[in-house]
């Protein structure tokens, strides 16, 4: 007696017919609707935005971290070395260049972006929240800043090209590339952003209010800043920002702007270091003197020296 064997379909077979009618699915979906599909080969393709269109169809996201990432590291870096700059410029007029690109990408792209994109409500909103943030950083807070110090030429020219990178690719995305439809304004990761993002606003604008009073005027030194977040955190300006742009990002749920979130956590969390240890520093600095009055005194009045308490 013969047995005759059936052949099943092998697994490689299965896995091509998936694919074949997955790339026909996206394919009818992309045709019908190619502006709304919220598919993760659309938001990848997003990412070439930094290219200025021409590799529009990027395959992976790296490539938006690292021009962020190199942005921030040699900000950085020159942050460091602002003592031997010779080029400085006016705090208030460095802060209005280095940030008006950002301001001048969001109104340019409205303008001539796709009528699909800059019709939507929840498009509007989200490239309005970005358009606030940049309305305060170069309309409103240089002419708040009272006795600061003057700005490198380096480190403004490093923030306004990173601001115009930025400001291209975040607006760009809102007014080209995704379209939100109605259903986005009622979901809980758009809610959940824009509190996030107006809790940050609040908190990094008060923050900055707190730092600008704490110094009365002539006054110079070290001064710990009291009340609102700073109860909690020793950064709270820093904490506001990260804030906002997450919740920018959670309100987007895109690859730009979870990008420029995580580069600005990682910028401001470079800053918080760097600023502990130089306070950390001048602690050890002022322990050394306060060390020295010491023994100075206790050698006065005959003594012992700070090694052994000194007794009156």
């Amino acid at each position: 007696m013969h047995c005759t064997a059936v052949s099943s379909p092998s697994l490689k077979h299965i896995q091509i017919q998936i694919k074949n009618t997955n790339q026909q699915h996206e394919h009818h979906e992309r045709k019908t609707n190619p502006l709304q599909s919220n598919s993760r080969t659309d938001s990848v393709h997003v990412t070439g935005i930094l290219y200025l269109d021409i590799h529009k169809y990027s395959s992976s996201v790296r490539e938006i971290w690292q021009i962020y990432g190199t942005f921030f590291a040699l900000f950085l870096r020159d942050r460091k070395s602002n003592s031997t700059q010779p080029c400085t410029i006016n705090p208030r007029l460095a802060w209005m260049v280095q940030e008006c690109p950002t301001l001048i990408c969001a109104f340019g792209f409205f303008v001539t972006g796709k009528e699909e994109a800059t019709g939507s409500l929840a498009n509007r909103i989200l490239l309005g929240m970005f358009i606030l943030h940049y309305v305060n950083r170069t309309l409103i807070y240089p002419f708040l800043i009272r006795g600061s110090k003057r700005v490198p030429i380096a480190t403004v020219l490093l923030a306004f090209a990173f601001c115009s990178v930025n400001g291209y690719v975040q607006c760009r995305y809102l007014t080209q590339f995704r379209v939100y439809d109605e259903s986005w304004l009622a979901d809980a990761r758009f809610l959940i952003g824009i509190v996030m993002f107006f809790f940050g606003f609040a908190v990094n604008n008060h923050s900055d209010h707190v730092l600008r009073n704490l110094r009365k005027p002539g006054e110079t030194g070290y001064k710990i800043p009291y009340g609102g977040m700073f109860e909690y955190v020793s950064g709270a300006n820093f904490l506001g920002e990260i804030l906002e742009w997450f919740g920018f990002a959670i309100a987007n749920w895109s690859y730009p702007a979870f990008a420029f979130a995580l580069c600005m956590f990682h910028s401001t969390n470079s800053f918080i270091v760097s600023l502990t240890l130089s306070t950390k520093d001048n602690t050890n600095n002022t322990l050394t003197k306060m060390k020295q009055t010491y023994n100075r005194y206790c050698i006065q009045h005959r003594t012992s020296s700070y090694s052994t308490p000194c007794v009156v």
